[in-house]
């Protein structure tokens, strides 16, 4: 048998990775209109904004938010779950993602429960930070979760050979780090 397609008019499918154990035709909202503080809004210059809810045409996006999500209670650690959403109202872009993969909306139904308790799994952390850019709008990634340099690492003449050192999934300071140590040296200084 040959593979399955979609139909070139498919309905496009939204997700949402979040809060753990919500029903099929519950009504998402974002966190600030529950009365939510999350600890990311917290954080001074962070693009979020916690009136919207945020939604992706990437499961593995949505997926890899619920492998990360956690309640701040005492209990057992508890990660989130995977749902179908289908917004309610418009959709705009989210300005942290390439077009056409992160949206926001004022609410959206859960469809379906896709996944509960997601674990984060190094695969599903690559496929989370793919999209991922530095300020430049450069990939800060690779397939393999190697970070690419950015164009002012380029431009001094660190190369993404010269970032592998740092491994899988290194954060933007170490790499800003290592790039100009390289470059200090390259250049003499």
């Amino acid at each position: 048998m040959g593979k399955k397609s979609r139909r070139k008019n498919a309905p496009t499918r939204y997700w949402h990775g979040g809060w753990p154990g919500l029903a099929v035709s519950t009504v998402l909202k974002g966190p600030a209109e529950l009365g939510i503080v999350m600890p990311n809004h917290l954080i001074d210059g962070d693009p979020t904004d916690p009136t919207w809810l945020y939604i992706t045409t990437d499961r593995s996006l949505a997926k890899g938010f619920a492998a990360q999500w956690r309640h701040q209670s005492t209990g057992p650690l508890v990660t989130g779950d995977l749902y179908r959403v289908e917004p309610i109202g418009d959709i705009t872009e989210d300005p942290d993602y390439p077009s056409g993969v992160g949206q926001r909306c004022r609410a959206a139904r859960i469809v379906a429960v896709e996944q509960r308790a997601v674990r984060l799994t190094p695969a599903l952390q690559i496929a989370f930070y793919r999209h991922n850019t530095w300020d430049d709008g450069t990939p800060m990634y690779d397939a393999a979760g190697h970070i690419l340099p950015c164009r002012a690492m380029l431009e001094a003449g660190v190369t993404a050979d010269d970032l592998r050192t740092l491994g899988v999934l290194p954060d933007a300071m170490r790499a800003n780090a290592l790039a100009t140590r390289i470059a200090r040296v390259r250049q003499g200084a």
